[in-house]
């Protein structure tokens, strides 16, 4: 005699005779598996974008003297910086990697054998933490697109009928490390000399990479 079927959480289960046979229908492709999946590829090209540019943090100043105009604007970096000098519209740019910089200013400073506690090693010092924390910062957020990335495979699999524990909660990993790379950063990041450099865009671009 055959037994009724039943359906219980997506499972139909067959009774026939002594034979219990039980049939597991995957969960199909979803809206919000996709959306979730989505959010993950913005949070990763925001991400790598914010690494690769500059304007972490920016100055921007404009004085009259003699009277000609004389604009600057700074873009700190995590690992460069450039400025930016016009005199009446005539501009020029120079670009630096932070870590060279530190590493040319201590050598020049060595050379010429100056005091460690001379005020010519302040501004080394602090081109030293800048690299210091850029550097962290790179870190950090690199781990998180690596964890973006895991992430992103997992719900892919998801959608695909392949469920993982905690598959729908990986993204998390991601955007923890991501705001860790900036917190850290900001927290070592020192002030530069009589400059007040102000958080740029990027930097905003990269918490919201991490609030994603």
């Amino acid at each position: 005699m055959q037994l009724p079927d039943s359906v219980v959480s997506g499972d139909t289960t067959i009774h026939t005779g002594d034979v219990h046979q039980t049939t597991v229908v995957p969960e199909g492709p979803s809206p919000l598996g996709w959306f979730n999946l989505g959010l993950v590829v913005i949070a990763i090209i925001l991400a790598v974008t914010s690494m690769l540019t500059d304007a972490w943090l920016v100055d921007h100043s404009e004085d009259e003297v003699l009277g000609f105009t004389i604009v600057s604007d700074i873009q700190v970096g995590l690992d460069d910086m450039s400025v930016t000098a016009c005199i009446d519209g005539d501009c020029e740019t120079s670009e630096s990697d932070i870590g060279d910089e530190h590493d040319d200013c201590k050598k020049s400073l060595e050379e010429l054998e100056v005091d460690s506690d001379d005020e010519a090693w302040d501004s080394c010092n602090e081109l030293g933490q800048l690299a210091t924390a850029g550097l962290t910062g790179i870190i950090l957020i690199s781990l998180g697109v690596v964890a973006l990335l895991g992430a992103g495979a997992l719900l892919v699999m998801s959608q695909l009928g392949h469920l993982f524990p905690f598959s729908k909660l990986s993204p998390l990993a991601g955007g923890v490390l991501g705001l860790g790379g900036v917190l850290v950063w900001w927290v070592l990041h020192p002030d530069i000399g009589d400059v007040e450099l102000k958080l740029g865009w990027i930097a905003w671009v990269a918490i919201t990479s991490g609030a994603l």
